[in-house]
C-alpha cells in the first residue's frame, strides 16, 4: 500500500498542525470513522502533549479523509483537533 497526498491534504496538514508521520500512523492504526460518498476516514488520538496557537494541549486528534484507489491510499484532507479525549475516541 502506497499513501499519496492531494495538494489540498498538504495545505490542510500545514494549516492544522498535522505531520505526514501522524497521517501515516492514523491510516495504519486509527479507528474507522464516518465519511461521505466514496471516501473513507480514520481517526486517532495522540497523547504526548502538543502546542497549538500559544497553548499546550494534552492530546491531538487526527482525522484523515481518504480514497482507496486500487491498493493505494490517496489522502484527500486532514483535520487536527487539540484538547483532551478519552482513550479510544
Amino acid at each position: 500500500m502506497v499513501i499519496t497526498f492531494s495538494p489540498h491534504a498538504f495545505e490542510s496538514m500545514e494549516e492544522r498542525g498535522v505531520t505526514q508521520e501522524e497521517v501515516e500512523i492514523t491510516v495504519a492504526e486509527g479507528q474507522a470513522a464516518q465519511a461521505r460518498a466514496a471516501r473513507k476516514a480514520k481517526a486517532k488520538v495522540f497523547t504526548q502533549g502538543y502546542p497549538w496557537k500559544g497553548r499546550l494541549y494534552p492530546h491531538k486528534r487526527v482525522r484523515v479523509i481518504y480514497a482507496e484507489v486500487r491498493e493505494d491510499i490517496v489522502v484527500v484532507t486532514v483535520y487536527g483537533y487539540y484538547g483532551r479525549w478519552e482513550e479510544g475516541t
